[in-house]
């Protein structure tokens, strides 16, 4: 087996959340017009959470990014900094899962400090949410999946950072990922 390396480079990841049928319908699209995608289903919401990921030197004509001059009569597109302004704080992305653990440990009459709270990511929220309920009742798994769904909404934009950083994912927290990965051509011949 032979590997191919790559000098290290910054990529541009874009997430957003459609629905399952634009999800399907733009599949090709976004096949054809990303280096890296990557989707994922939450269950019991019409909600699939897509991310993209591009050289942050070859952006996509089409999509995220601020269109300039190419030097060459053409155009192209960069990451600005306006383009990678979040639109919510982490709080405010986190919000909806931290609220969600809270009442959880209230009905339980259990305390976590609020420090060990606020310092909790994604992954750790959802499994302490999932722990505090009955994992078997469909009906706290959609709260859950509600609040992540959530959660994902306001996390939708743009981040440019190392591909080490950005070709991986917080899955959750434990749970069961079925991941496949494959290659699905060119973009001249998808």
């Amino acid at each position: 087996v032979t590997l191919k390396v790559v000098p290290a480079h910054n990529l541009l990841e874009q997430t957003i959340v459609l629905t399952r049928d634009e999800a399907k319908n733009q599949l090709n699209t976004l096949l054809k017009r990303h280096k890296h995608v990557r989707y994922m289903w939450i269950p019991y919401e019409d909600a699939v959470v897509v991310v993209t990921n591009d050289d942050e030197n070859d952006l996509p004509l089409l999509g995220p990014g601020t269109e300039v001059s190419d030097g060459k009569g053409g155009k192209k597109k960069i990451a600005s900094v306006d383009d990678v302004t979040p639109k919510f704080s982490r709080n405010e992305q986190l919000a909806p899962l931290r609220n969600m653990l809270r009442n959880l440990l209230k009905a339980k009459e259990i305390s976590i400090e609020e420090e060990i709270i606020e310092g909790m990511g994604f992954g750790d929220l959802r499994d302490l949410i999932l722990a505090h309920g009955n994992m078997l009742d469909p009906d706290h798994i959609k709260k859950c999946n509600k609040a992540e769904k959530d959660f994902w909404m306001n996390a939708q934009g743009l981040d440019l950072a190392p591909s080490e950083k950005k070709l991986n994912f917080d899955c959750g927290g434990q749970q069961w990922v079925y991941e496949v990965c494959f290659p699905v051509g060119t973009y001249g011949m998808p």
